[in-house]
């Protein structure tokens, strides 16, 4: 976060105030492990190519979810 150029005021106090990071941090694992769509997305040093590369391989092909009816 500290490496982007377009930095937001809620960006700048977190990184000004760890305690707050972390309990954001926190408070976003919590979900992920309660939430079964929940994912956590690491951000640090993608690109937003990256990122969407990454999105693009979890979303399930039609031969996927043929072969997920089949075994139902």
């Amino acid at each position: 976060m500290r490496a982007r150029p377009d930095r937001t005021t809620s960006d700048e106090d977190l990184l000004a105030d760890r305690d707050l990071l972390e309990r954001l941090q926190d408070h976003y694992d919590q979900i992920a492990v309660t939430d079964p769509t929940g994912y956590h997305l690491h951000t640090d040093r993608r690109t937003p190519k990256d990122l969407a590369d990454h999105i693009t391989t979890l979303i399930p092909t039609t031969r996927d979810l043929r072969a997920l009816a089949d075994h139902t």
